[in-house]
């Protein structure tokens, strides 16, 4: 057994739950979004260590894009997140001082009388 990983993976979804056909001419389909992936024979070819006649080389291209894509999102979000976390931070303080100028004053008022 060689030490080459396959990837059966959906191109659409990225999913790897998919629905294999009776025969070699049908395709191979997603079971999570429905998309056909490749046919049963180009599976086969695949496992085989061959190619495909359909190369995928354009679904994994367009996986490694959509991960990239990802993975840029998720740290512009986190980096937001930092941003309003830090934001709500500083309002807390800010109202947290306020409110105690507020009852400092309110206390010296009535400390005076009227």
């Amino acid at each position: 057994m060689s030490g080459k990983v396959v990837d059966l993976s959906c191109a659409k979804c990225g999913s790897n739950r998919l629905r294999f056909p009776a025969t070699d001419e049908e395709p191979v389909k997603c079971e999570d979004c429905g998309a056909a992936v490749m046919s049963l024979q180009e599976v086969k070819e695949l496992m085989a260590g061959g190619t495909p006649r359909h190369g995928s080389g354009a679904a994994s291209d367009e996986r490694a894009e959509r991960r990239e894509r990802h993975t840029s999102e998720v740290e512009a979000s986190q980096s937001d997140l930092r941003e309003s976390v830090a934001e709500t931070d500083r309002l807390v303080d800010a109202s947290d001082e306020m409110l105690r100028r507020h009852r400092k004053e309110c206390d010296e008022a009535e400390a005076k009388g009227p």
